[in-house]
Parts: structure tokens; C-alpha cells; sequence
């Protein structure tokens, strides 16, 4: 333990001779800020500390947010658990299903004790594509499986206004493969290519921001991917060899603007 101090110490030392501090180096200079003799300076500027996408905040971070609002009792934090995906910077999503089992739902909270308001209605989506979502998570999200059981609070409410259409709303395609990995690709492509081909023939089935419908366009579709490589050069040349326009760029990604 002792070699290890040492060690960060002397790291520290030539960082601060670079001016070159890490990511986390500013995390724990800043705690330890807010933990020493005149803490009592910094803290007492803040009403209220708002944290948003609190699932992916680390441990130390989680103690940041917890002595900068006095024990919490001025933190407003926003966050969903089933979004803890990315596992950024040592993310712990436990400290945020914490504070979702100890806070009291709002209607029920008596004065003083922590408050949680439930954020369950969904105006993006129509009943049927909440109802499916619904039924499936709650198949497999459960303590064991993803840490959080899919409960009353977490399924969807469906509360937006959409115009009735005839056109399936949820569509599942499961694909037998028995060929090679590149040859099950090609399959997938082509079922991607006939599903967008179908929609695109069809009548008015698309929600337009006028509370309607229309006509379906190239720009209304987008293909999710656990990963890009070795898959999506795949698709984008079946779907371009049946007369699909791709946007998709696997070089440069990083200069673009807005990354």
C-alpha cells in the first residue's frame, strides 16, 4: 500500500510539473477540495446540485455528487438504470437503484423524506410498440439477468395521439441460417432490404408532425447494430445492389463536426 502511494504521488508530481492532469485526476483534486479544512466555502454557494443520466456516474463521482449536496439533501438527480449500457469511466449503476429503492414515490413521500417521481409515459411511440416493449422486457429483465426487475415503474405508458392505421406496428422477422456467418449476413441484408421495399410500397403509414399520415421515405429508416464491423459493409452492399440509398461512413467518423 505504501508502494502504491508513493507511486501516485510521484505520478501526481509530474503531472502537475506538465500541467497535464487526467479525467480522473480532476475528479479527485475536486473531492478532495470539497473534503478539506475550507470546503464549507464552496459548499454553501450551491442550492441545488442536478445531475442528469445518473446510472452512469462512478464511485467517485457518486461521493462528488453526495458531499456537494450535503448528504443529498439538495441533489435533483435524473436517470433509468435499463440505459446503463455504456459502462463509461467505471459507471456503477447500483448508486442510482439506491436512491430509486430508499426515495418515496411522490404521492405517498411525507415532508422531508426523499421524493422519486416515476417518468412512465411514453408520447413517442403507440400503444401497440409500448405494449411489446413491455411484454418482452418484462420476459427478460429481471434482478438476476440485467439487475433491475421490469416493474410497474419502469414499464411504458403509451399517452401520445397518433392516427389509426392498418400497418402492422410491430414487426418480428426470425431468420433460419444454416450457411456460413458471411453467407447468414447477406440473408439478414436481404430480409432488411425486403422489409424497407414493403413499407415503402405501401400507402400513407408514416406519422407526420401534423398528427397524419404519409407516405413512407428512405430517410424514415435506420439499422441498429451491436457493432459496424463486418456487418454493416455487408448490408450497405445488398441494399445498394437492390436500389436502397445509404448514408453510412466507416472512415473519418471522428471528424466530424459534431463528434
Amino acid at each position: 500500500r505504501d508502494i502504491l502511494k508513493e507511486f501516485d504521488q510521484k505520478v501526481f508530481e509530474n503531472l502537475k510539473a506538465e500541467n497535464i492532469f487526467t479525467f480522473h485526476n480532476t475528479e479527485a483534486l475536486a473531492l478532495k477540495l470539497l473534503t478539506g479544512e475550507n470546503a464549507h466555502e464552496f459548499l454553501s454557494l450551491y442550492d441545488e446540485v442536478c445531475v442528469d443520466e445518473y446510472q452512469d456516474t462512478n464511485d467517485l463521482q457518486n461521493m462528488l455528487f453526495y458531499v456537494l449536496s450535503n448528504k443529498d439533501s439538495r441533489l435533483f438527480a435524473v436517470g433509468d438504470v435499463k440505459q446503463s449500457i455504456y459502462g463509461f469511466r467505471g459507471a456503477n449503476p447500483s448508486h442510482f437503484l439506491e436512491k430509486k429503492r430508499s426515495h418515496i414515490a411522490v404521492g405517498e413521500a411525507k415532508a422531508g423524506e426523499p421524493i422519486k417521481i416515476i417518468l412512465g409515459n411514453n408520447f413517442r411511440s403507440r400503444p401497440e410498440v409500448c405494449n411489446f416493449i413491455n411484454y418482452l422486457f418484462k420476459l427478460f429483465m429481471t434482478e438476476k439477468t440485467g439487475e433491475i426487475v421490469y416493474d410497474d415503474e419502469e414499464k411504458l405508458i403509451p399517452s401520445g395521439t397518433f392516427s389509426p392505421s392498418d400497418f402492422p406496428k410491430v414487426t418480428v422477422s426470425i431468420i433460419e441460417t444454416k450457411d456460413s456467418e458471411e453467407k447468414n449476413k447477406v440473408i439478414e441484408a436481404r430480409q432488411i432490404a425486403q422489409y424497407i421495399k414493403t413499407v415503402m410500397s405501401a400507402g400513407d403509414v408514416i406519422s407526420d408532425s401534423n398528427g397524419g399520415l404519409r407516405k413512407a421515405k428512405y430517410s424514415d429508416f435506420a439499422i441498429l447494430l451491436r457493432a459496424l464491423k463486418n456487418n454493416a459493409d455487408v448490408i450497405t452492399e445488398e441494399l445498394r445492389r437492390q436500389g436502397i440509398p445509404v448514408n453510412y461512413s466507416k472512415d473519418g467518423f471522428c471528424d466530424f463536426t459534431e463528434v
